[in-house]
């Protein structure tokens, strides 16, 4: 039996999900104290288990978004109303601010309920990766896509900026480990 885990995704990766460009999702992992200033690695687990460990394998931390099989049910900003649930993401910006002030505000993602949820997902696979090792395909894979009339307009460029868009400014050059899932999406 599989698990099932919320997720959250911003209003442009639900598009990209709904779209059928997005499969991958990079998360940072989250590194107890005791890894601090250690080296880690990560070794690929047996069966659909995902870890990094510490350097003399003494600890390890397990991907907690799930393993291979898996489902996350993504959590995103809408409304729920009697008629049934709307969703911020398949509204523009102008259209998405009438429609919130019409009703009273949007519910932001995070509290969104699994009753709420309209996209749910299968994890495909789970690997650690230093953050940027993203390849051109793996960037395009996480739902951004080409610009060529910029100087910035590559995938990889384009995915940098919608990292620090969400981690912050700088958190680019820290180079975490992080958590890439590949998922496919599960139609109801």
């Amino acid at each position: 039996m599989s698990n099932e885990k919320p997720i959250l995704f911003s209003g442009e990766m639900v598009r990209a999900i709904l779209e059928g460009r997005k499969a991958q999702t990079r998360r940072s992992v989250k590194c107890p104290a005791w890894f601090e200033g250690h080296l880690i690695y990560y070794k690929e687990g047996i069966g659909t288990a995902c870890n990094i460990s510490s350097r003399d394998g003494a600890q390890q931390i397990s991907c907690p978004y799930g393993q291979v099989g898996d489902r996350l049910w993504v959590k995103e900003t809408h409304l729920p109303k009697a008629s049934g649930t709307i969703y911020r993401a398949d509204f523009d910006s102008v259209e998405a601010a009438g429609i919130g002030a019409m009703y009273g505000g949007w519910k932001p993602s995070i509290f969104c309920k699994r009753i709420y949820s309209r996209i749910t997902l299968e994890i495909a696979s789970v690997r650690a990766e230093r953050l940027q090792d993203i390849s051109h395909r793996d960037a395009l894979a996480e739902g951004v896509t080409y610009d060529v009339s910029k100087p910035d307009g590559s995938p990889l460029a384009r995915y940098k900026t919608l990292w620090e868009s969400i981690n912050g400014k700088g958190s680019w050059a820290k180079n975490p480990w992080v958590w890439v899932i590949e998922f496919k999406r599960i139609l109801p």
